[in-house]
């Protein structure tokens, strides 16, 4: 299932019955030009968390332009969370929103209570923490480690410098599958290399790639295949 802005992808253990079910999510900045309504966003990934929970454990993650300062995504005295600590001080409506949306499912941001002091989010215009990892509260503990990767540290890393860095840094968590032998590890952005060598064959792929124009003309293919389904989808929704 999917609407304009959210993403589903299911992850399957091998050791295990468990499933990680992953909520990708873009709610673009409220003065934008693509700009939607921010209540009727979360109301509807309110509706599709409740409808996946059953499936497996739910992690919601992306860039959903929501600044939420010191607000807490718990209800204090109540809930036993840990609280978070703060880069970002600043809030905004969406972030109001956001914050609201997480204690009414009882999920709570990874940010800020790990090793992760850092914005997600560097531009001209300034620095932001604006992109999350989300779990329920339960399942905080399951959470191994999660991590900010800035772009610069990603672009060191394979040597190779794009006509423009990214805004946005990378997040990354590993997940404890409970129930697995000997526990089973799934990073839910960064696989170990040596099963997505031994699976993928990674290591055969040249870090120049995306400058190849057979490989640039497949990427943009698959670009509009998936924002044709995404159109399908919206006007099955829509009845046109």
């Amino acid at each position: 299932m999917e609407i304009e802005g959210i993403q589903w992808i299911k992850f399957k253990t091998k050791s295990t019955d468990i499933s990680v079910i992953v909520a990708v999510c873009y709610l673009p900045p409220a003065d934008s030009s693509r700009a939607t309504d921010s209540d009727l966003y979360f109301q509807n990934l309110l509706q599709q968390v409740y409808s996946y929970q059953k499936l497996g454990k739910i992690i919601i993650c992306g860039d959903l332009n929501s600044r939420v300062g010191q607000n807490t995504d718990y209800v204090e005295g109540v809930d036993n969370v840990k609280p978070r600590n703060i880069v970002d001080f600043s809030e905004n409506h969406q972030g109001d929103i956001f914050i609201n949306f997480l204690s009414d499912i009882n999920f709570a941001m990874l940010n800020g209570r790990f090793h992760d002091h850092e914005f997600t989010c560097i531009s001209t215009s300034g620095k932001s923490v604006v992109d999350y990892m989300c779990v329920p509260y339960e399942d905080i503990e399951y959470i191994k480690d999660f991590k900010i990767v800035s772009m610069s540290t990603v672009i060191n890393e394979i040597n190779y410098m794009p006509d423009k860095i990214p805004d946005h840094s990378l997040l990354v968590c590993d997940v404890i599958i409970p129930g697995g032998p000997n526990t089973e590890n799934i990073d839910v952005l960064k696989s170990d290399p040596k099963v997505q060598n031994r699976k993928f064959k990674l290591a055969n792929v040249p870090n120049d790639f995306l400058k190849n124009i057979g490989i640039i003309e497949k990427v943009n293919e698959t670009i509009i295949r998936i924002e044709n389904s995404i159109q399908i989808t919206q006007n099955i929704t829509n009845g046109v």
